[in-house]
């Protein structure tokens, strides 16, 4: 779905038309009520502590993210945001 308009509302239309299109390719996206977080490491680095997390919920497959807390983190401050990125699966 290349987008080839030239104006803005050409832009809106393709966007919704695209979104519902996305959609129906990828399915549900509603998060699970009920799972499990597993933690399996935690790795303290210089600047941060990074923590491999796998999120498992029956009938989805399991989704395995890194949550990155800076070390330097002053009590009550809130760090930015940073992207989620999956690693790569282990054989077990």
């Amino acid at each position: 779905m290349l987008f080839q308009g030239k104006t803005a509302e050409e832009c809106r239309r393709w966007q919704k038309e695209f979104k519902t299109k996305l959609t129906e390719l990828l399915g549900d996206s509603t998060p699970p009520r009920n799972g499990k977080v597993t933690v399996e490491e935690v790795v303290k680095l210089n600047d941060h502590v990074r923590h491999q997390i796998l999120l498992e919920a029956k009938g989805i497959p399991s989704v395995p993210v890194y949550l990155l807390i800076p070390r330097n983190l002053a009590k009550g401050k809130k760090a930015p945001r940073s992207p989620v990125r999956p690693w790569p699966w282990r054989v077990r």
